[in-house]
């Protein structure tokens, strides 16, 4: 499948408003614009009959792009395991691997869900998957522990290595942003809405197989203005520094962390930045993005930042979709010239299942970002 580049050119003006209010700022407002190109849509795994969603992306130590995703009949993760689909053309055509993650047929039963990607340097694949206890349908599902699986033949097979955290099970009850690779290792941000006291949380680890480390609270609940909030996403800046986000329902904040994660500032809630769900950070080049699902909450929103997270840019829709739970998740992966391939639940697509229907996988290719100051 060929794509069509469109070429777009945003002109986003920069408040310089502070990130808390009542912050005062000592430079006059700067005015930059970002220039992009975006491709046109395509579908990465499309089954109408079955909900999709949460996806993660990661390119194997091979060159092949993988996406994974939870496979189920409803949102809530009924019947739910992840799927995982190979393209080895650079995202032109894509390939089912089947199911990579299944304990529906374990004596205690589990769904997966909300799966993240990581490789180490040694070429090993690492696969951290969510898992829901099975209730009756229409019932509110209650999350378990996350898992740990681990590939060494590029995502063809992969080995389950149990919990993440054996000693305190529900510390880590999800993490669907990137996991990020240091010299030292992986270091990846979780949920925890069950062990007191609660929050986004930091876990390591210099070897997978050996285990994960439990690191401290990036953000812990009693230091957030909400009663609740939703998944934590990482970046490491340009200077070293490590920056974190986490979102309710349209209110984000962050932290950020000089000294690789042993201590981290005091939350700030930013004021432009409106990702409503499952905001995830990453490098379009050099440019730091935020995407999730949008402000209005049928969409896929795309923001830029032209100061690694300092302050944000107005959003760019990527997608619109009808609604049933799962539609506007997202993650990406960073090609070899450094842009990003983009992949999102949606219901909006030729070949997905009608409007409001359940969500499918798509993708789309941002290249050449570059912010232009004034």
């Amino acid at each position: 499948m060929k794509y069509r580049l469109v070429f777009l050119t945003i002109i986003l003006w920069s408040s310089a408003m502070p990130n808390v209010a009542g912050r005062a700022m000592a430079d006059p407002p700067t005015p930059w614009r970002i220039t992009y190109e975006l491709s046109t849509k395509s579908d990465v795994s499309v089954n109408p009959d079955r909900l999709f969603h949460g996806p993660a992306a990661v390119v194997a130590p091979n060159g092949d792009w993988l996406v994974c995703y939870q496979d189920s009949e409803d949102h809530d993760g009924h019947d739910g395991v992840i799927g995982q689909v190979r393209s080895s053309d650079k995202g032109k055509t894509w390939t089912s691997d089947g199911i990579v993650f299944d304990q529906r047929g374990e004596k205690q039963k589990y769904f997966g869900r909300n799966p993240s990607y990581a490789v180490t340097s040694d070429g090993r694949i690492v696969l951290v998957v969510q898992r829901y206890f099975p209730i009756p349908p229409g019932e509110v599902s209650l999350i378990h522990g996350s898992v740990c699986l681990i590939s060494r033949d590029n995502g063809k097979t992969y080995e389950y290595h149990g919990l993440v955290d054996p000693e305190v099970p529900l510390r880590h009850q999800g993490t669907t942003s990137k996991i990020l690779r240091s010299e030292s290792g992986l270091m990846m941000a979780a949920v925890s809405i069950s062990a007191p006291p609660t929050g986004i949380s930091l876990y390591t680890t210099e070897d997978p197989e050996k285990g994960w480390r439990f690191a401290g609270w990036i953000f812990r609940a009693d230091q957030l203005p909400v009663k609740y909030f939703s998944y934590g996403s990482l970046a490491r800046r340009s200077d070293g520094s490590l920056l974190a986000q986490c979102v309710y329902y349209r209110r984000n904040f962050q932290s950020v962390s000089e000294d690789n994660g042993r201590t981290w500032s005091d939350p700030i809630e930013l004021q432009d930045l409106r990702v409503r769900n499952d905001s995830d950070l990453d490098y379009a080049g050099d440019v730091l993005v935020a995407h999730g699902r949008g402000d209005a909450d049928h969409c896929v929103d795309v923001y830029f930042s032209p100061d690694e997270g300092r302050s944000w840019g107005r959003r760019m829709v990527l997608d619109q979709h009808g609604y049933r739970g799962g539609g506007g998740y997202s993650a990406s992966l960073r090609t070899r010239q450094g842009d990003l391939f983009i992949v999102f639940s949606t219901d909006a697509g030729p070949n997905t299942g009608q409007r409001g229907g359940k969500p499918d996988i798509r993708g789309v290719f941002l290249s050449d970002v570059e912010i232009r100051r004034q």
